[in-house]
């Protein structure tokens, strides 16, 4: 491919094998022979082919279960404080109770955080004051909390993918 040939996105290359789809039905099948007992030259690799073929589909699904994996895994454990839930809990716990409090730092991630304790239910009592307190004693809905943020971890890896993808 030279320079100046425009670059086809992965889109524009499905379109192309859809449309091409009705040609290759023409020949033999996968596994048919010809006259001579032979597989055809259409037929051969036509496994390792397809495999080609489905690659980017297998490397999505390798990136988006590696992320699940290390994003959930033991989310539960352990059941305490751990380093920047202090600061972003304890302004989330701000937000849930509506109290004035300032922050330096721009207050999006630390809303959203608010936003998936709301919707678990959680009410903001527990104010993340130091390292090592204990959850399961106060309360805290802590797993679904880790998880609500978990969750948008997850998803990043396989939208950079998809948008790598794309651009070709």
């Amino acid at each position: 491919m030279s320079i100046d040939e425009p670059q086809l996105t992965r889109r524009q290359v499905k379109d192309a094998d859809k449309q091409a789809a009705p040609d290759a039905s023409a020949s033999n099948a996968p596994g048919d022979s010809s006259e001579d007992g032979k597989q055809s030259k259409h037929s051969k690799g036509a496994a390792s082919n397809w495999f080609v073929k489905n690659s980017s589909s297998y490397a999505f699904t390798l990136v988006a279960v590696l992320s699940f994996v290390t994003r959930y895994w033991k989310i539960w454990d352990p059941a305490q404080v751990v380093f920047d839930e202090v600061h972003f809990g304890k302004f989330a716990s701000y937000y849930l109770r509506r109290e004035y409090h300032f922050d330096i730092h721009p207050p999006l991630a630390k809303m959203v955080i608010a936003l998936g304790g709301w919707l678990v239910g959680y009410d903001g009592h527990f104010l993340f004051e130091k390292i090592g307190m204990d959850y399961m004693s106060n309360g805290v809905p802590y797993i679904l909390l880790r998880g609500w943020v978990a969750m948008f971890g997850f998803a990043l890896p396989p939208l950079v993918y998809m948008i790598m993808a794309e651009s070709g």
